[in-house]
């Protein structure tokens, strides 16, 4: 399995940031890294880890701004790197970021959500 490393996450953030507005600025560094370390780690299988990299992005909030949009692409450069495509439209994926930061979904139902939405790529 591949993982999305801190570099690419500031790249995206970058990006992101540039093109959309906002500050840039980290607030929790220690917490990103930690994050993106040990989701090796986490049990479970591609959905299960995309899911903890979305929830606990959106949750911990260690960007000053674009927490929920930086995640999004995270766990979609993450899928891709594993040979899955999210299959969602702008409406579906802003539902799940807004679901996550109130609260309304735990980890497996976001699990389950990614592979609902997800597709194998044809290599």
């Amino acid at each position: 399995m591949e993982y999305v490393t801190y570099d690419e996450v500031m790249h995206i953030y970058k990006r992101v940031i540039s093109e959309t507005g906002g500050e840039l600025g980290v607030l929790y560094e220690g917490g990103l890294r930690y994050l993106l370390e040990t989701l090796p780690q986490i049990k479970g299988d591609l959905f299960a880890k995309a899911s903890h990299l979305t929830v606990r992005f959106v949750l911990t909030h260690p960007l000053i701004n674009g927490n929920k949009r930086v995640a999004l692409i995270a766990t979609i450069l993450f899928l891709a790197k594993n040979g899955h495509s999210l299959r969602a439209s702008p409406k579906q994926r802003v539902d799940l970021l807004l679901s996550i930061s109130k609260g309304e979904l735990k980890e497996g139902e976001v699990a389950e959500w990614l592979k609902s939405h997800s597709v194998k790529d044809v290599r």
